[in-house]
C-alpha cells in the first residue's frame, strides 16, 4: 500500500487492533483541538479508536472543544489534578487492545501514523510497547520545535551525553551506553 496514494483500496485482510488513546487535559483549549483532529483524521477505522480525556477541572473551553470529537471524558478531582495522575486515571478506564498515551499538545505527524505504530505488535507477539524513533520534523514548526525535533530532545546536556529520549537526526543509529537487559528492536515508522 502506498501511503501517498490517497485513493488506495483498503486491504480487507489487514488487521486493525482496537486502540485506546489517553490524553490528560487541564486548560488545554489552545492545543487540544489540533491534537484530537490529528487522531480523527487517521487512516484507521474510527470505530476501533477510543479517546479518553482525563480532565483535571479545566476552567477554559477545553471540555467544550473535546466533546466535538466524540471522546469519553473522565473528570479528575481538581485537588488530585496533575498530568501523570490524569493519565493514570485514563489508563484505568481504557478498554482496548493497544494503549496510546498522547499529550494534549501532540499532533500525529501523518494520517498513517496509527497503522505504522501497530505493525510491531502484529509482527512480533513479544512486543509490549513501541514509540517513535525520532521526533517529527516539519519546516513550518516554530524555531524551538524544529530545534528539539532535530536534536532528539529538549535538553542539550542530555544530547551531549547520549541520553535523549529520541534519536537525533544527526545520527543513523542509537549510541547506547552501558548494557541493555533485553533486546531492543528499531524499525522505521
Amino acid at each position: 500500500m502506498n501511503p501517498k496514494n490517497k485513493t488506495h483500496k483498503k486491504n480487507t485482510k489487514e488487521k486493525f487492533l482496537s486502540l485506546s488513546v489517553v490524553m490528560a487535559t487541564f486548560n488545554s483549549a489552545r492545543t487540544v483541538a489540533r491534537s484530537l483532529k490529528s487522531i480523527r483524521e487517521q487512516d484507521y477505522p474510527q470505530e476501533k479508536i477510543e479517546i479518553i480525556i482525563a480532565d483535571g477541572g479545566s476552567k477554559d473551553k477545553t471540555l467544550e472543544i473535546v466533546k466535538k470529537f466524540h471522546v469519553k471524558v473522565i473528570h479528575v478531582p481538581p485537588k488530585l489534578q496533575g498530568a501523570e495522575y490524569n493519565k493514570g486515571t485514563g489508563v484505568n478506564a481504557a478498554k482496548n487492545e493497544i494503549l496510546f498515551m498522547l499529550d494534549s499538545d501532540n499532533i500525529l505527524p501523518h494520517k498513517q501514523w496509527f497503522r505504522k505504530m501497530i505493525v510491531p505488535f502484529l509482527e512480533n507477539k513479544d512486543v509490549v510497547g513501541v514509540e517513535p524513533l525520532r521526533f517529527h520534523y516539519d519546516p513550518k514548526m516554530t524555531l524551538l520545535d524544529r530545534y528539539f525535533a532535530l536534536l532528539g530532545g529538549s535538553d542539550p546536556v542530555a544530547y551531549y551525553f547520549g541520553k535523549d529520549s529520541h534519536l537525533s537526526y544527526a545520527f543513523d543509529s542509537y549510541n547506547l551506553f552501558g548494557k541493555s537487559r533485553g533486546r531492543v528492536l528499531f524499525g522505521k515508522i
